[in-house]
């Protein structure tokens, strides 16, 4: 599992000073863009690369309305791997460790120049099998 910690910031909530339902994607996916890149894979020398990672599939849940100010842990985990593709999963808490929301958001990996799937390179297989494990990375 990967942790992260942020602020909500006005820019990510509605009019009503809740956040904006799909800046809880956003959030899920800017925890893993930050933990690639602590691992040194970042998307941006991805996306140069040989392949692509694009969403499939994508979906969260709101239970408690997170607003402006408020302090949020985020965890990041691997909930599945397969052999193209991988599916992680975020919940976002707020102080007390009150759950607010869950995302599952599922990447293909594809052939940058064919746009077929393609089997996870191991280099990535292994970063994203350290989301398994129990403790922080």
């Amino acid at each position: 599992m990967y942790t992260r910690k942020i602020t909500l910031r006005l820019h990510e909530t509605d009019a009503t000073g809740v956040l904006y339902f799909p800046q809880q994607l956003r959030i899920a996916q800017e925890t893993f863009e930050c933990f690639l890149e602590e691992q040194g894979h970042s998307l941006g020398k991805i996306i140069k690369g040989e392949f692509l990672l694009p969403v499939v599939h994508a979906e969260a849940d709101y239970t408690k309305p997170l607003q402006v100010g408020d302090q949020i842990e985020i965890h990041l985990s691997l909930i599945s791997i397969g052999t193209t593709s991988f599916t992680l999963g975020t919940e976002l808490f707020l102080e007390g460790g009150i759950l607010a929301g869950k995302t599952s958001i599922v990447h293909v990996v594809i052939d940058r120049k064919l746009w077929k799937s393609q089997p996870i390179p191991l280099e990535l297989r292994e970063c994203l099998e350290q989301l398994s494990s129990a403790e922080s990375c």
